[in-house]
């Protein structure tokens, strides 16, 4: 039964990591898709 709660409690905490990426990602692309942020990001960058 700890085992179950152990792997439960890991199962969770892991989720909770990918969530916090996510939204840190989200965040600092500024909401949109990250894809076109790094392009236009690129794009304000780089010379003509």
């Amino acid at each position: 039964m700890a085992d179950l709660v152990f792997v439960g409690a890991a199962a969770a905490f892991f989720a909770l990591c990918v969530a916090y990426v996510r939204g840190c990602d989200r965040i600092i692309s500024g909401g949109g898709d990250p894809g076109v942020a790094a392009q236009e990001a690129a794009a304000e960058v780089s010379p003509r």
